[in-house]
């Protein structure tokens, strides 16, 4: 039985160790930048250095569709698998071994986007809210109200283009949020945005 709840309790400190040195190493800022022109809906991930990795939407079967992240070496890091309802739309978000990176629920208020970011033990650690223009997310500890991170575009731009700033970095490595959450749910948002304008009576 001791012997047991050691292995469980080191899977347990392996799991939140990786999830923190993942934290630590992601940029402080980095941006998301839409293709203009491809044959998909396409977005490259980069950091002010290098490049992070490409997003891909692809269709599943008619009416349905998923988002594909690969990093730099054409690896696949993450998948977001979407589900639609009456009040929005959820995320449920995957690594490329199918295990669950977590869950991004996104709720319409007023008209306005809400985005809940939940990890994959089912913590509620995170919420973005769009300001009135449209242009600026504000991300939040549900807890504590307490502002860690920006996500942000300009208001005049001929592609819809986002920065990502991770303005309280300990705060950011203590919620243990993994970066591909934010990454899949903005370009979930912009792809989302952009369909709804082309087809106002149609889901993705």
């Amino acid at each position: 039985m001791l012997k047991k709840k050691l292995i469980i309790l080191l899977l347990f400190f392996v799991a939140f160790n990786k999830l923190t040195i993942q934290a630590e190493e992601i940029p402080s800022k980095f941006f998301i930048r839409q293709h203009w022109i491809s044959l998909t809906h396409t977005f490259d991930i980069l950091s002010k250095d290098q490049p992070m990795g490409t997003v891909h939407r692809k269709h599943i079967k008619e009416g349905a569709s998923h988002y594909l992240f690969y990093d730099a070496h054409n690896k696949l890091q993450a998948k977001a698998y979407m589900s639609f309802f009456d009040w929005g739309a959820s995320l449920d978000i995957y690594d490329g071994d199918e295990q669950l990176l977590g869950k991004v629920e996104e709720k319409i208020v007023h008209f306005f986007p809400i985005f809940d970011l939940y990890r994959a033990d089912g913590y509620h650690a995170a919420s973005a809210k769009i300001n009135l223009c449209g242009t600026k997310y504000t991300v939040i500890d549900p807890a504590s109200h307490q502002v860690f991170a920006y996500l942000w575009r300009h208001f005049f731009s001929l592609k819809d283009d986002w920065t990502v700033e991770i303005l309280d970095p300990t705060l950011f490595r203590e919620q243990a949020i993994d970066y591909r959450l934010l990454i899949l749910m903005l370009t979930f948002q912009i792809d989302h945005y952009h369909w709804q304008n082309m087809n106002p009576n149609s889901s993705l």
